[in-house]
């Protein structure tokens, strides 16, 4: 995705009409004029970034990558996401983005022929040390040819894809993609390995796994075999001569040839250089991103009893020292965290004097950063984060393994933000030597939201205000100082932010809509997509994407005209605000009690696992069994995002239009097509009542509104007269002898 920069000549959507932007003055207003109408008016970039992140404006996308829309304006991608590129293509995208950024690295008084020409080595030099695939030499003018598609598309990396499968003939493989993954395959497993094998040793394990395809073969030059397996009724293939596997071997980067048959000493003393890492010169350019457990434990704002250690991702900027934003919850680091974090980072902050007026300083970071420099964690690792960057054109930078000055901003940070938490009560300390005797839990009285609370005062009113030694400069200054002169980067529109930094999967269409994660998806258009993939012959495997914070919701990039569609679960009920932590929680009880996963038994245990779950969360004194079990509640929900205002509608629909009606139905259980329909609510009911594996509950625990407000439950108060007079919580009554919650409370605890 393509950052849009406000400049003259810009044009975008907004209610229904096409404004394009004549002048921008120096004193911040914009005149625009309507292009149908040719009516002139003044607006301020305040008022179209309100409207760009309501939903209600799209900027105009350049590029050879787009299609038209409404009112003859660009607002759509001709691939709605970078994973419906070929997946063949995707590394030849990522090559000529390399040598690309060369040439735009150029100085323009520096940009002469010979210039270009020592650019385009650096950019194959850079393929070799950052990709370890070897490219070969495009000409000068292909080159500049890629340079101007990119900088005609505000640098969309889509647009460097090639149109390969739109073409036929010369210069197509000649053999089946089957061959061309055995040879591949063959090669990983028996050439490149210790004992450096022959090419012949290859040829060999080649013939072997083809002759397990039971296909039709011709070997040697071309003479048949008389044992064909199939026979000769059909079209016969050559198979691979050994040229053909030599051949292949030459395609392998050296590089990766010499450390996996020599290893890392023969390759360190042939290729061992390790470059210096260059500071940034200006904000936006480079921001630093890392993520550890915070050095607290956090109570729940409900008992304020000890959960356990929360999980901050962090966002700095490497030219400032400012901070661009952060996560803070009790899921695991992941992708998901790292795009959350992005998500805060991308996204206004004009919520902190509504949520905390005693902060005293804004904060001012909103806008996509150039580049992320990350270390090799998994959470950055993963394809959804990589993508997401790269349709943003935001560069992702890998640190080397066991390098922290690589980073050294975010690094210098976590010490001072551990420094802070240190002094706090309920804390872990770095290290156990420095913890001593100290019972952190016993201690612990912070909860989550004052957790935030603290942290956007520390980082607004002393991090960012306080002189920074390793920068020599206040980084708040040094940020007001640099955003006068940085021209902010914004996203076309807001739903497809919220929807590009989702994950990522592959379904297939079916008739009953799109199976995932155990949970049957529907909207009346899947209808009219499968039927058009069938005429045109394109298989129904679509891209989706989904939060894993809430998968009430799919979004389909549908195949044919590439828009995003919603395409909401038929059992809303059940999966209304539900995580998929929690939803594979509920569906390994359900398969350890062996009873037939639908709807119904989805929600009744759901009721019953977290009936279990409140009950074992109040008696729980390990902080680790907690810290599960509210993740499982879904306690830790970040207070900056907008919609805490409307928690119903994350992300806001793209393209759909069903209604409620439409989904009268959608409670029925799912059955096979030669499987007989599930009995009715009150027939479920009656065999569970009559199950062996029936669980009854006569209750659920209470506790008096007088005994909260006086503090019940809290560790180490005193009893009160409310917690003498407050009702007795009634008991949950398992029948033990009839089910066996070993694995869930395994899961769980």
């Amino acid at each position: 995705m393509a950052g849009i920069v406000l400049k003259p000549g810009l044009r975008y959507q907004l209610n229904q009409k096409v404004y394009q932007i004549k002048k921008m003055m120096l004193d911040g207003p914009i005149q625009v004029v309507e292009v149908k109408t040719e009516l002139y008016s003044v607006t301020t970039e305040k008022e179209i970034r309100d409207a760009l992140f309501a939903g209600d404006l799209k900027f105009e996308i350049p590029g050879v990558n787009t299609i038209p829309g409404k009112f003859n304006i660009n607002t759509n991608y001709k691939w709605s996401d970078f994973d419906q590129v070929d997946k063949k293509y995707r590394s030849r995208v990522i090559q000529r983005y390399l040598i690309v950024r060369e040439f735009l690295r150029l100085p323009p008084d520096c940009r002469t022929e010979k210039d270009y020409e020592q650019a385009l080595i650096r950019g194959l030099e850079t393929i070799y040390n950052e990709i370890q695939t070897i490219l070969k030499p495009p000409s000068m003018r292909t080159a500049q040819r890629w340079l101007k598609r990119f900088k005609g598309s505000n640098g969309d990396i889509r647009s460097l894809a090639p149109s390969y499968d739109e073409c036929g003939g010369p210069g197509q493989a000649r053999l089946p993609e089957e061959y061309e993954e055995i040879i591949e395959q063959a090669i990983t497993d028996i050439f490149l390995q210790g004992n450096r094998p022959l090419p012949q040793a290859v040829h060999n394990e080649m013939l072997n796994r083809i002759s397990d395809l039971k296909d039709n073969l011709r070997v040697g030059n071309g003479v048949a075999n008389s044992n064909d397996i199939e026979g000769s009724g059909k079209k016969k293939t050559l198979a691979p001569c050994i040229r053909t596997i030599c051949n292949r071997i030459g395609d392998v980067d050296p590089r990766r040839i010499l450390k996996d048959r020599y290893g890392e000493q023969a390759l360190d003393a042939r290729y061992g250089v390790v470059g210096k890492t260059t500071p940034p010169e200006a904000i936006f350019e480079m921001m630093e991103m890392d993520n550890t457990p915070c050095n607290i434990i956090v109570v729940d704002d409900d008992d304020y009893r000890p959960i356990g250690r929360v999980n901050l991702t962090f966002g700095i900027d490497g030219y400032s020292g400012y901070p661009g934003g952060y996560y803070a919850g009790f899921e695991p680091f992941s992708g998901y965290t790292a795009m959350e974090c992005l998500y805060h980072v991308i996204h206004p902050k004009d919520y902190v004097q509504e949520l905390y007026p005693n902060v005293n300083h804004s904060w001012d970071y909103w806008s996509q950063p150039h580049a992320i420099r990350v270390d090799r964690g998994m959470d950055y690792q993963g394809a959804d984060f990589a993508h997401a960057c790269l349709q943003l054109n935001i560069q992702l930078e890998d640190c080397k393994g066991r390098n922290p000055k690589s980073k050294p901003s975010i690094e210098r940070f976590f010490r001072t933000h551990s420094t802070m938490l240190n002094q706090l009560p309920g804390t872990t300390f770095s290290s156990i030597f420095q913890k001593g005797e100290y019972d952190s839990e016993k201690h612990a009285v912070i909860t989550l939201s004052d957790l935030h609370h603290i942290t956007h005062i520390w980082l607004l009113d002393i991090y960012a205000q306080r002189w920074h030694k390793g920068k020599q400069c206040i980084p708040a200054k040094r940020w007001s100082e640099g955003l006068e002169k940085a021209r902010l980067v914004y996203p076309p529109n807001r739903d497809e932010l919220k929807i590009l930094l989702s994950s990522c999967e592959k379904r297939t269409i079916q008739r009953v809509g799109i199976e995932c994660f155990g949970l049957i998806y529907f909207c009346p258009q899947l209808v009219d997509i499968g039927a058009a993939v069938d005429r045109k012959g394109i298989s129904r495997e679509v891209v989706i994407k989904y939060r894993k914070d809430d998968i009430s919701r799919l979004y389909l990039i549908e195949p044919i005209h590439n828009q995003i569609i919603e395409v909401p679960a038929k059992d809303q009920d059940y999966t209304k605000k539900l995580s998929l932590y929690k939803h594979n929680i509920v569906v390994e009880y359900l398969r350890s009690q062996k009873k037939e996963v639908n709807i119904y038994e989805l929600a009744k245990a759901d009721r019953r696992i977290r009936e279990i779950v409140e009950d074992a969360y109040t008696r729980a004194r390990k902080s680790s069994s907690r810290k599960r079990q509210a993740r499982f509640l879904g306690k830790g929900a970040a207070p900056w995002v907008e919609d805490l205002k409307s928690p119903d509608t994350f992300p806001v629909p793209i393209s759909s239009e069903a209604s409620s009606d439409l989904y009268s139905g959608i409670a029925q259980p799912i059955v096979a097509e030669n499987q007989e329909p599930e009995a009715t609510m009150s027939e479920l009911e009656v065999n569970a009542a009559n199950s062996e594996q029936a669980i009854t509950i006569t209750g659920a625990r209470k506790k008096a509104p007088e005994a909260k407000e006086a503090g019940a439950g809290k560790r180490g108060r005193k009893k009160t007269k409310a917690n003498e007079d407050a009702p007795k919580a009634e008991p949950i009554n398992i029948d033990t002898e009839t089910i066996d919650l070993s694995g869930f409370y395994a899961e769980i605890d």
